[in-house]
């Protein structure tokens, strides 16, 4: 019933110009059997890996459209980009494409075992998690959420939240070292502060409190807030901001000086913070972070190739620095419990 179904099918496709002649035959000789065959585990990918499934089917999209010489700035001007991508996706499911990632199952493996492990006090709390190698931008692996029949976002890839204090490193600090502005040890001085501007705001810290005379190491290592707008209002918003637009985050116009502290109108995604913290780790260098490394079509020609295209952010020095200054975070500041 199956082959006299796919037959029908087929013909009728023939018959109203959709395929060739030459790929009826190609499509009618399909083995049924031996793809219905379920001697051996032959598990549906989106039942095991539905995290990674979406993500595979949403990037080769992107990747086809890249590969066809398709602008997405200019579809979106037009107003066609979403329509054009779930195009692509649809060649994506049905085009017998061979699509090689870069994700390492055993490390995929175990960092969602461990977020499935923690306790989190709240089962609708969720959790994105993204690893990324440092030199090339590669996603190893990443933990999309805890339980996808619950909640079908990706957090690691998709879901954007505001960053917070971790915006600090990037946006402020990163800067004022690699601008010559301050040094590790600079003293800062911790004090009210009022918002530019005539509202009237007066900065507040965490705690409440002000810490007076202190370096730019302990201002970072204690997350401070008024160290930090004070580090990005010499170094200039939209200077600091240029940065970030270095490493494609997506930066909204008229943003004001809160955003030292992670007052962005729009957030990131975890995926996205992940690749400018591994832009510090690579001297400086930033990667676009990938997930499709290569596609092949079904007679095994690639038609896509991912190609690595580093940015120099910041200096060697800079990115060296902020990732000492970093380090203190986490063996004596606001990070030391990760340890």
């Amino acid at each position: 019933n199956g082959k006299e179904r796919m037959k029908e099918v087929l013909e009728n496709m023939v018959e109203n110009k959709k395929i060739t002649k030459k790929e009826y035959k190609k499509a009618a000789s399909y083995d049924i059997k031996a793809a219905l065959d379920t001697s051996e585990d032959t598990s549906i990918a989106y039942q095991k890996y539905p995290y990674i499934t979406m993500a595979v089917e949403d990037e080769a999209a992107k990747a086809l459209l890249k590969a066809d010489g398709k602008d997405p700035q200019e579809l979106s001007e037009q107003g066609i980009y979403r329509d054009t991508l779930d195009k692509y996706k649809q060649k994506v499911l049905t085009g017998g494409y061979k699509i090689t990632t870069t994700l390492d199952p055993k490390l995929y493996q175990a960092m969602n075992e461990a977020a499935r492990k923690v306790d989190y006090g709240d089962d609708q709390l969720q959790v994105g998690a993204t690893l990324l190698d440092v030199k090339s931008g590669a996603t190893l692996a990443f933990v999309g959420g805890r339980d996808y029949k619950k909640n079908q976002h990706n957090h690691a890839l998709d879901v954007r939240r505001q960053p917070g204090s971790t915006i600090k490193p990037l946006l402020d600090y990163g800067p004022g070292l690699d601008r010559g502005i301050i040094s590790p040890d600079s003293v800062i001085i911790d004090e009210p502060l009022r918002a530019r501007g005539t509202s009237g705001h007066v900065y507040r810290n965490y705690n409440d409190k002000y810490a007076g005379a202190m370096t730019a190491r302990e201002a970072l290592m204690t997350s401070m807030n008024i160290p930090a707008i004070k580090v990005l209002r010499a170094v200039g918003v939209q200077t600091g901001l240029d940065y970030l637009r270095k490493m494609n985050f997506p930066i909204s116009e008229g943003m004001g000086e809160s955003v030292a502290i992670g007052g962005f109108t729009y957030g990131f995604s975890v995926q996205r913070m992940t690749s400018g913290f591994a832009m510090l780790g690579n001297q400086g260098k930033f990667n676009e972070p990938f997930l499709i490394s290569k596609i092949e079509n079904p007679e095994g020609e690639v038609i896509y190739q991912h190609k690595a295209d580093p940015v120099q952010v910041m200096s060697p020095k800079a990115a060296y620095w902020t990732t000492d200054m970093l380090k203190d975070v986490v063996r004596k500041g606001t990070g030391v419990r990760i340890r």
